[in-house]
């Protein structure tokens, strides 16, 4: 059986003039005639690889628009979870970790809440959890069609975060829950996010990433992430640069926020021996809050200032009636699961450590945490999106020897290309190439000894293919039944 895609693709017309003028708040397009939203079919598992293949093959193409695609596309499915409560979440780094953290915050406060999160690193499943639990395929594979029909009826391309995003608003409908967290793709004030009404914006950090979308400098990238804000609604800001707090401050007044609370001005958390409230590792202090006991799984000293803004954005919620104990906030930041990020595996005899860093800010934080690591081997993937150059350089020092290693992604450099860079940078640090990471997993196992660490980072498509290959056996999140 092939998949609604394949019936959809010779329908769908791309021609702007053909777009039809009363789109928008078309209440007689907001169920499929042709599937019962109510009634889910029995799962097809065919089917449902041909529509994801068909999704993924979006990707190739171009995605720049307004968000006049987005908003037709949510109004054709009747505007699928409208009226609940979210915190929308961007930043060029930790945006993930922020999230991860509000939603385990809230689970363990005993709310339904709704995630959603990208990329992927091993199963399309992962963008959507409810109550720190992977949507089944099953509930995917139901909604999807759905989707994928509403879109082509709006007379716009279809794109393929715009309906991602859509996916999710309508497995959270489904599922009723009671707040949303949605993480922003890319950007900001043209994310397919942004159309949905939100109570708190969030703003982790700027950096230098995705320059030739969002421009070349802080104040840029700030204005697009900015684009976020609503009038009377607070946004939370991290650590970002002060050529990007001006700008976020000309943002914030000229979209009417109605208050805008700074990490390290308004909140923090503090270790022990500057903060002594707590018994055990970290407190917190901000929101009229001091809450001492904080103990974190996710390492790095960087994890310290997102579990700061996640507090804050999470305490600033009793404005909307919302109540949680300090104990449920210790056992929701406890509790927190968020892999691919100083995750740590043992895999023969030496230990990995997996990072995404793809970034030049994230890849001085990771080189940070690997001083004590003291890795032996680096294996080393990127986009061609990236700065190379910029990310290497704090990570070469941190190795013996270096693996670069394609990802399994069109748009990844070739390993030949990254070596050719990194000596551009460093002649003296010697390298090899792998045209897979199977074969570059091999290489660093014989470049390292029995308990030396090798290190992963540059891309999370990579980390994904090392959580594949490392433990086959084990998915990122829980799975539902």
């Amino acid at each position: 059986m092939v998949g609604v895609w394949a019936r959809l693709k010779t329908n769908h017309t791309s021609d702007a003039t053909s777009r039809s003028p009363d789109h928008t708040n078309d209440a007689a397009s907001c169920a499929s005639p042709e599937i019962d939203s109510t009634t889910p079919p029995a799962f097809d598992p065919i089917a449902y690889q041909a529509d994801l293949h068909g999704l993924f093959e979006l990707r190739r193409g171009v995605e720049s628009r307004g968000l006049e695609g987005m908003r037709a596309l949510w109004d054709a499915l009747g505007r699928p979870a409208e009226g609940i409560p979210c915190i929308q979440v961007a930043g060029t780094n930790g945006k993930g970790s922020v999230c991860a953290w509000l939603s385990s915050i809230f689970c363990a406060s005993g709310v339904r809440v709704g995630l959603f999160t990208s990329p992927h690193l091993v199963h399309f499943r992962e963008r959507f959890r409810i109550n720190e639990i992977d949507v089944s395929d099953e509930r995917i594979a139901h909604h999807l069609p759905r989707v994928l029909q509403a879109a082509n009826k709006t007379g716009y391309p279809p794109l393929f975060f715009e309906i991602v995003t859509a996916l999710g608003l309508c497995l959270f409908a489904e599922a009723q829950v009671e707040w949303m967290i949605l993480e922003v793709g890319l950007g900001g004030r043209l994310d397919a996010t942004t159309v949905f009404p939100t109570v708190a914006s969030v703003i982790t950090s700027i950096g230098l990433d995705h320059c030739a979308w969002l421009g070349d400098t802080h104040a840029a990238i700030a204005r697009e992430k900015a684009g976020i804000f609503r009038p009377n609604v607070p946004a939370w800001i991290g650590d970002v640069p002060e050529e990007a707090a001006m700008i976020i401050r000309q943002e914030a007044l000229a979209h009417q926020v109605s208050a805008l609370r700074w990490a390290g001005v308004d909140f923090s958390v503090q270790p022990l021996a500057v903060q002594p409230c707590a018994t055990e590792s970290l407190c917190f202090v901000g929101e009229g809050e001091a809450i001492e006991g904080l103990s974190i799984p996710l390492r790095g000293q960087h994890q310290h200032r997102n579990l700061a803004l996640a507090l804050a954005v999470a305490l600033g919620q009793r404005e909307q009636g919302w109540h949680i104990t300090k104990e449920a906030l210790r056992q929701g930041v406890q509790r927190v699961r968020w892999v691919g990020r100083l995750q740590r595996l043992e895999w023969r005899e030496r230990v990995v450590w997996l990072d995404g860093a793809h970034n030049p800010e994230a890849a001085v934080v990771l080189a940070e945490a690997l001083v004590s690591i003291r890795p032996a081997v680096l294996i080393f993937g990127a986009m061609q999106d990236k700065d190379i150059h910029a990310t290497l350089r704090p990570l070469l020092g941190c190795v013996r020897h270096t693996i670069y290693c394609a990802a399994h992604n069109p748009r990844a450099w070739s390993a030949s290309a990254l070596q050719q860079m990194a000596r551009e940078i460093d002649l003296s640090r010697t390298s090899e190439v792998s045209d897979n990471l199977a074969d570059a997993l091999t290489k660093a196992h014989a470049q390292s000894q029995n308990g030396d660490a090798i290190v992963l980072a540059g891309s999370l498509y990579l980390v994904g293919e090392a959580l594949q290959l490392l433990d086959a056996s084990c998915s990122p999140f829980p799975r539902t039944a």
